[in-house]
């Protein structure tokens, strides 16, 4: 019985699925959430994305005059972006954000992520957090998407740890709600925005938990 210790290897899976461009229609444009996140970034500022993907919002983030740097756990996507893609503003590096982050402290003025921080295990998303938090400075902006546990997958799949799911395929989720999303910031942030809601997604509606913060 797989436990949340030992949960299927998402590097893998995500190599395999951009191998086969299964996320390849997401390049014709941002997410909705990158407008509004973008529309509270400090002019100018320096972002770090974490589980970029297919690069759309990277390009985004960088049109609109920011410098990106714009990583995934996957190899394959992030070798498709810099031939596919051609910005000064935006540079693509491969990163796990399970590990210790190479940073400096205070190093970044936004950290931004849509739909890449819900694999983990409890103990490892609140050490994700942490990284986060301190590679952004102080009076910087944290601002990401995951999916909520009023997805319409929640439930589905084995259930290995509370709202911690592996799907078919491996595919691991970790729903979040609002109450988890306040317990991970704990007291280190003031919180702009931080709400449920639905947007169309892949192949359907999908629950999404919203949240835009700044660290004290």
């Amino acid at each position: 019985m797989t436990d949340a210790t030992s949960l299927p290897d998402q590097h893998a899976l995500w190599n395999i699925k951009h191998s086969k461009g299964e996320h390849a229609a997401h390049r014709a444009s941002e997410m909705p959430f990158a407008r509004q996140a973008a529309s509270r970034f400090p002019k100018g500022a320096n972002i770090l994305e974490i589980g970029c993907g297919v690069g759309a919002d990277a390009i985004f983030f960088g049109v609109q005059g920011f410098d990106v740097l714009a990583t995934d756990i996957s190899e394959v996507v992030i070798a498709q972006d810099q031939q596919l893609y051609d910005s000064e503003r935006v540079h693509f590096q491969q990163l796990d954000v399970a590990a210790t982050l190479s940073f400096e402290d205070e190093t970044f003025d936004v950290v931004y992520s849509h739909l890449a921080l819900h694999y983990y295990s409890d103990e490892m998303t609140r050490r994700v957090f942490d990284e986060l938090r301190r590679v952004l400075k102080k009076g910087g902006t944290l601002a990401f998407a995951c999916k909520s546990t009023h997805d319409s997958r929640y439930g589905i799949g084995d259930e290995v740890e509370p709202d911690l799911f592996i799907g078919k395929g491996g595919h691991v989720r970790h729903f979040f709600s609002v109450e988890y999303v306040q317990s991970l910031l704990n007291e280190d942030y003031d919180v702009a925005v931080l709400e449920e809601g639905e947007e169309s997604y892949s192949d359907g509606i999908s629950g999404f938990v919203y949240c835009i913060a700044t660290k004290k």
